[in-house]
């Protein structure tokens, strides 16, 4: 067989691979929308006391001080805050209210999520003790 021919042979395989379908995995990976980027905010008293943070979910990152552990939350309830539900700490009575936010894009959905709190210790539990515990 010739050079030109040989060439040829291999240019018609490896365009034959690129046009060949994907496998339902492979398409159903591609398709599946990332996790999600969330801004997280705590403000005690106006936005001049407010804390922020940024949350990246599959591939985690962001300045979350525990990322797995807030991504993990999340998909767990579908990017849903309000879903997460209350955790097992115990809180003091003392008034100091705080309202969290949470904003950005859960797997192609938009999030927004905002709550007023007695204080950060409740906001922290009632929220599942991770999201915005920062």
């Amino acid at each position: 067989m010739s050079k030109t021919v040989r060439y040829a042979a291999t240019a018609a395989a490896i365009a034959a691979l690129a046009i060949a379908p994907m496998t339902s995995a492979a398409a159903e990976e591609m398709t599946l929308p990332y996790g999600g980027s969330l801004q997280l905010s705590v403000s005690e008293s106006g936005p001049e006391s407010q804390s922020a943070v940024t949350l990246n979910c599959n591939p985690n990152g962001g300045s979350h001080p525990q990322v797995e552990q807030a991504c993990d939350q999340l998909s767990n309830h579908s990017g849903l805050v309000a879903e997460i539900g209350a955790g097992d700490s115990m809180c003091t009575m003392q008034y100091k209210p705080v309202t969290v936010r949470a904003h950005g894009v859960w797997r192609g959905e938009s999030v927004k999520y905002t709550e007023t709190f007695s204080n950060h210790c409740v906001a922290v539990r009632d929220t599942g003790g991770v999201l915005f515990n920062f």
